[in-house]
Order: structure tokens, then C-alpha cells, then sequence
């Protein structure tokens, strides 16, 4: 696959609002993700700021000040000290 075919072809894309509209329902949209990667045999890039559902993703790219910084899971995220505070900061406002 060509590196910019994500941007000319895309199938499904999911906007900031619709993931809030469906937040509460994230189990039943992230099985409904899961299906589309599953059925169409592809990569399913979803942007996302909520913790819930960045930590359903099975790969997480962090970007900080318009660069990737580093990728994992939100798990192995945690032990990069920028990362953990930025979680940390957004789990304060949160509360």
C-alpha cells in the first residue's frame, strides 16, 4: 500500500463529537470498529482524546508538539514521563 492512500480512499471516519455522542456506549462501538477492521481486512486509524478509548486501542501514537514522540500500547505509554503527565493532568480535570 502506498503511504497516502489513507488520506485519498478513506471508508469510515469517526469525528470528535461522534465519539463523545457514543462514549457512553464504548464497548458496543468498539466491537462495531473491530467489525469494520475485521470485514474490510485493513488498518483502522481512529483519533481519539478520551482515555477510554485510547486505552481500547491496540497501538497508541503520541504525538507532542506535532511529532510522533513514541507508540505502544497506553500501557508501555505510561512509562514515558511525558505521556504519564499528560494522562495524569487530564485525569485531575476530569475529577
Amino acid at each position: 500500500r502506498k503511504h497516502n492512500e489513507i488520506a485519498e480512499k478513506p471508508a469510515k471516519f469517526l469525528t470528535s463529537s461522534a465519539e463523545s455522542k457514543f462514549f457512553s456506549l464504548r464497548t458496543q462501538l468498539w466491537e462495531i470498529l473491530q467489525n469494520i477492521k475485521t470485514e474490510t481486512n485493513c488498518s483502522l486509524l481512529v483519533i481519539a482524546h478520551r482515555l477510554a478509548t485510547i486505552r481500547l486501542a491496540e497501538r497508541v501514537i503520541f504525538i507532542d508538539d506535532g511529532k510522533v514522540s513514541a507508540s505502544g500500547s497506553h500501557d508501555e505509554l505510561l512509562k514515558i514521563d511525558d505521556y504519564a503527565n499528560l494522562v495524569s493532568a487530564y485525569e485531575d480535570i476530569k475529577l
